[in-house]
Order: structure tokens, then sequence, then C-alpha cells
């Protein structure tokens, strides 16, 4: 199966179609998080993300919107109800299990060798992480209660033991049995991660995961190419993944 990797999209409808178009068919699409602006909120993109039934998670400017500096914005009715339900709801980890991989998606993670990380506390706090099984006709959401129901409150806390390790592992209870999974860095059980943030477009082995960065589609910031668009291609026959490009110019 193909799966379609985004990030960054930051409001740009013209960029998050053509990436669609270019990108070819695809069995999932997944979204790295920053659909849309600190203080500017896009209901096409959003259409688009409920359309292609993409799997989603919160960016810091995603989080700006849904904090208590976003709160003109949201009663400002310029947010569809569908729409800004779906910002409220949206987790800030997935895990994605395809075919015996787990696949887990964060906007930043310190695994990015592009130079995420997680000192964005909006970025990785607060929210639980959500879970998809691929069952070979789409993802289906699976809920993990004592999982889903624990908020992330020390990821990464300073001086607390495991918040740059190997995180706190715990077990949830799942119809084929218990099931170790992380609390505080849930990115290190993973076989491939998925990030975005830095708008730098990458595919590297960190620790036998498969890290990937599709870039951004939204504010180019390479100055050798600063109409560029990135995204990325998971093949998971072969476990590998490709950038896609193209141009376009920057309004």
């Amino acid at each position: 199966m193909r799966i379609g990797i985004v990030s960054d999209i930051h409001c740009d409808v013209e960029a998050f179609a053509r990436a669609l178009d270019e990108m070819g068919p695809v069995d999932l699409i997944m979204g790295a998080g920053d659909f849309v602006l600190q203080y500017r909120f896009s209901n096409e993109i959003y259409d688009m993300l409920r359309d292609r039934k993409v799997i989603a998670v919160r960016g810091n400017h995603d989080q700006a919107i849904a904090s208590p500096a976003g709160t003109m914005l949201r009663a400002s009715g310029k947010i569809a109800a569908e729409h800004l339900e779906r910002l409220e709801n949206m987790p800030t980890v997935a895990e994605v299990h395809v075919e015996g991989k787990r696949i887990v998606m964060m906007h930043t993670s310190r695994m990015d060798p592009t130079g995420g990380g997680r000192d964005l506390a909006a970025t990785a706090l607060g929210k639980t992480v959500h879970h998809w099984n691929y069952n070979g006709n789409g993802a289906e959401r699976v809920a993990h209660t004592e999982l889903e129901n624990t908020v992330l409150t020390d990821i990464y806390a300073p001086g607390k033991e495991g918040s740059g390790g190997t995180g706190q592992m715990v077990m949830i209870a799942q119809d084929d049995g218990m099931h170790q999974t992380y609390i505080d860095m849930p990115e290190a059980v993973a076989e491939i991660l998925i990030v975005g943030h830095t708008h730098q477009p990458s595919i590297s082995v960190e620790k036998n995961t498969l890290v990937i960065n599709p870039g951004s589609l939204g504010q180019p910031r390479n100055p050798a190419y600063p109409h560029r668009r990135t995204y990325a291609i998971l093949d998971t026959d072969s476990w590998s993944a490709e950038i896609g490009e193209f141009e376009q110019a920057v309004y």
C-alpha cells in the first residue's frame, strides 16, 4: 500500500490540492500538523481533510487556535461548527497499525534530525494519543480506553526521570491481549515516525526507526528553493519512503 504524508500546509489550499494530485493513488493520507496559521483558519483545508479522511495531528499553529489565544477566532463564526469540533478533538499523537508495523505521527520530535523537538509545550501536551488500525480498506479508529484517557502532561519535563529517554511504559488492554506502549515518549516504540514542523524534508533511520519529515506544503523555508513544496510517500511493501516535490510560487 501507499501512504501519502503531508505537513505544514498553513492554509495553502492550492498547494494541498496539487500535492494530492501529484502523489497519485494512495490508500491512506496522514497529516503531521499545522494545517492552518496561528490566527487564521481555513475551512477549505478542513473540508479536504474530511473528504480525504486524513489522519491528522495538531501542530503548534493548530494548537494556538484551540488555545485561549484563539478564543476570539473560535467565537467569530468564521470556523464551521463541524471543523471547530474536528480541531477540538484532534490529537497531538496518532498511532496507526499497518501490516504489523507501528506508525507514530506527531508534529515534532527530538528524533527528527532536521532539528525537531518538543520544547513547544503547546504542541505535545494536554491531548491524548489516538489509535487506528488499517484494515485493507481504510483506517478504523480503535479506542484504547486506558491510554486514551491519559493526558500527555509529562512529556520531556525537565529533570523528570525518563523525560529524555524511553519514557513511561504502561500496559493497555486490547482484544487480543495486553500490549506495551509509552506515554511520555510514544515515538520510542515506533517502527516508523512521521513528523513535521521544521519545513525541511528528510528521510532517515534513527535508532532503528524510519523517520519521515515530508517538509512543507505552505511557507517554503529553503532559501535555495523558495517555491519548492514537498510531501512524502511511504511504501509499505518495501517499508521505504520518498520525498515528492513541485514548484509553486508563493503569493
